[in-house]
C-alpha cells in the first residue's frame, strides 16, 4: 500500500485483517517526505463467509481502506514454494554497508549498487543516519 501517510492507517488495516483472523507474516514501511510504503506478507485464512471466500473479503476490504485514504494497493500472491524459499533464505550471511560522507551523489549510490549487482546481492534496506542537509550548503 502506498500514498500519503496517514498516522490511523496502520491501525484500521491492522484492526480489519484481526477481524479475518489474518497472519502477519512480515512487514516493512517507511515513510518519506510523508509518502508511505506498507508492505504486508500476510496469511488468509482458508474458509467462506456467505457466498465469497475470506480472501475476496479481505482484499475487497484492504481495497477500500486504501481508497478511502487516498492510498494505492497492489496485491500479489505468493506460492507456498516461494514462500518456503523466501524462509530459507533465513540466517544466509548478511553484510552491513556503511557511507561516510557529508553527503551522498548519485554517483556514489550508483557505485555502490553495480558493486552489490556484480556479486550477485540484493539490499534489503537503506537508511539515512545523518541530519538533514539544507539545501543552501555546498559540496565540498
Amino acid at each position: 500500500m502506498s500514498g500519503r501517510n496517514k498516522p490511523e492507517l496502520l491501525g484500521l488495516v491492522s484492526q480489519m485483517l484481526s477481524d479475518h483472523g489474518v497472519r502477519i507474516l512480515d512487514i516493512g514501511e517507511a515513510v518519506i517526505h510523508d509518502e508511505l510504503s506498507l508492505g504486508l506478507l500476510l496469511q488468509v485464512p482458508a474458509g467462506t463467509r456467505g457466498s465469497r471466500s475470506t480472501i475476496t473479503l479481505v482484499l475487497e476490504q484492504l481495497s477500500e481502506q486504501a481508497k478511502d485514504m487516498g492510498a494505492a494497493l497492489r496485491c500479489t500472491p505468493i506460492s507456498a514454494a516461494d514462500y518456503a524459499r523466501w524462509v530459507g533464505q533465513q540466517g544466509q550471511p548478511r553484510f552491513i554497508v556503511t557511507l561516510l560522507s557529508n553527503g551522498i551523489t548519485a554517483a556514489q549510490l550508483a557505485a555502490v549498487t553495480r558493486l552489490v549487482s556484480l556479486y550477485g546481492l540484493t539490499i534489503d534496506g537503506v537508511r539515512r543516519l545523518s541530519g538533514r542537509v539544507p539545501l543552501t550548503v555546498t559540496e565540498r
